[in-house]
């Protein structure tokens, strides 16, 4: 087990970092071979995503090996990356499975490019209002907007939503992890 949290301690740098990249391409090139010689070129697409997720999150995993603990903590440095690494790598492993067993699938045209524009300018406006608005802000806002796009139209849903995970990561974030999450400029000069 040392052996692994030296090595994870090693990577954890710029010039692992590519190390990491570089192994993480090859294991992607040689899984769209494998894939191609066993017939499921109609879905190389979708088995190659939950390949490379699964590759993340066990990345994630294994660099959480090199993180030091702080004393006089009350939670550990290594718990955030575990809760959102393991059930990553659990669904991208369904996934996998599941697109694996498919039957095969025809091809199917060009789907809608403006959406998925607009989805990301809709996350990259959030996330860069942060600072100012707040997470609480900022995500009910995205989560709002991301559903609307989709087609979504039901209000109630739309807005129950939102609030049922604003009130989820404030429990979680700041209540059970004791992290507080960013109020933004805005909110922290009007409740001080």
């Amino acid at each position: 087990m040392q052996s692994m949290q030296e090595l994870a301690l090693s990577l954890n740098n710029p010039r692992g970092l590519v190390v990491i990249a570089g192994v993480c391409a090859a294991i992607l090139a040689v899984s769209a071979l494998f894939f191609v010689v066993c017939g499921k070129r109609d879905r190389l697409g979708s088995l190659l995503v939950s390949t490379a997720f699964v590759e993340l999150s066990v990345v994630f995993i294994f660099l959480t090996n090199g993180l030091e603990e702080m004393e006089g903590m009350d939670s550990s440095s290594k718990l955030m990356p575990y809760l959102w690494s393991l059930p990553l790598l659990v669904v991208s492993l369904f996934q996998l499975f599941r697109t694996w067993r498919a039957p095969r699938v025809k091809a199917v045209g060009h789907g809608r490019v403006d959406k998925v524009f607009w989805a990301f300018a809709i996350v990259a406006a959030a996330i860069s209002q942060f600072d100012t608005l707040g997470f609480f802000v900022c995500t009910a806002a995205m989560l709002a907007l991301l559903m609307l796009l989709l087609g979504e139209r039901r209000i109630l849903l739309i807005l129950g939503t939102a609030a049922c995970w604003v009130l989820f990561t404030w429990f979680v974030f700041n209540k059970v992890l004791l992290l507080g999450l960013p109020a933004g400029t805005l909110f922290s000069k009007l409740f001080v």
